[in-house]
């Protein structure tokens, strides 16, 4: 096939366009793997921004089996592979260092591959990120940036996690601190929340921006709902404090989309407020009740 369309001269960069919107389709089963056909085409063609798209597909499939290079992509991982080996492109390394960890491969092996991620794009020019930004306000935007490459802002949260278990606090702290100070992305700032203590009064902040960032940070969110109820637990505060704190704890607990952990964070709410319930709105308890029985 490939051979075939070669013989013909298909333009590489015109099949591989048509074939992403179809690879990527929300639509059915059909077209998704038509696109995907095509772009299998262009990959045996040895075209690299397909074998690259290949590998991001993989990564977002939900079967680990399809990772192994002995499965249905052997063909576009061993291109991939040789890929990597260069070392020199910070697309290819982080996508390399997430497959690697999606693999179950060492953690020092996937930390390599983001650094030299990094080392190769150290140089990539910088554009400020001039949008309108919604959530919370950042006391300073002008360091806010657009990612270097598409997968910058994967490289650095991913690199501080595996960090964070290799005990490198310091250096993972870093590193979120480049995904949310000047890439602004949730999981930065969520990141930072977590190394640091409860009392620590950058904590909340962080929490907050992770939650309200464009793509918001659901872990994050949960933790808002039970600190609020915490909170609304807290007898030695007024009664207008407690149902404050109660309603903003049922808030937090909503923004989860994921129906089995809402109904829990739900639930973890509903046992510290209990007692404040009947002082609430009513609209809150109804909606408790329905997540309930939901």
């Amino acid at each position: 096939m490939a051979a075939g369309l070669a013989e013909n001269d298909i333009d590489h960069y015109a099949l591989h366009c048509a074939a992403l919107p179809l690879a990527f389709s929300q639509s059915g089963a059909i077209p998704e793997r038509l696109g995907l056909q095509m772009l299998m085409i262009l990959v045996e063609m040895g075209y690299t921004p397909s074998i690259l798209t290949v590998v991001d597909l993989v990564l977002r499939s939900s079967g680990d089996s399809v990772t192994q290079e002995g499965g249905a992509f052997h063909d576009a991982l061993v291109r991939f592979k040789r890929l990597a080996e260069a070392g020199n492109n910070p697309q290819i390394m982080t996508l390399h260092g997430l497959l690697l960890m999606r693999q179950g491969r060492s953690d020092i092996s996937a930390l390599r591959s983001f650094d030299k991620a990094i080392e190769a794009g150290r140089f990539l020019r910088s554009i400020p990120d001039t949008r309108p930004r919604s959530g919370m306000k950042r006391s300073d935007t002008s360091t806010i940036r657009l990612p270097k490459w598409r997968h910058e802002g994967h490289c650095h949260v991913k690199r501080g996690e595996l960090l964070v278990k290799l005990g490198r606090a310091k250096e993972a702290m870093a590193a979120f601190k480049i995904a949310a100070f000047e890439l602004d992305l949730g999981d930065g700032y969520f990141g930072m929340a977590k190394l640091l203590p409860p009392e620590a009064p950058e904590r909340e902040t962080y929490l907050l921006q992770a939650a309200q960032s464009v793509l918001p940070t659901f872990e994050a969110c949960n933790i808002l709902a039970l600190n609020m109820a915490n909170k609304a637990a807290n007898r030695s505060l007024s009664q207008e404090d407690r149902i404050f704190h109660a309603n903003q704890a049922y808030e937090w607990a909503q923004m989860e989309l994921d129906p089995v952990k809402r109904r829990g964070v739900m639930a973890q709410v509903y046992e510290k407020v209990r007692d404040v319930t009947g002082q609430m709105s009513r609209k809150w308890v109804e909606r408790w009740m329905a997540t309930r029985h939901a």
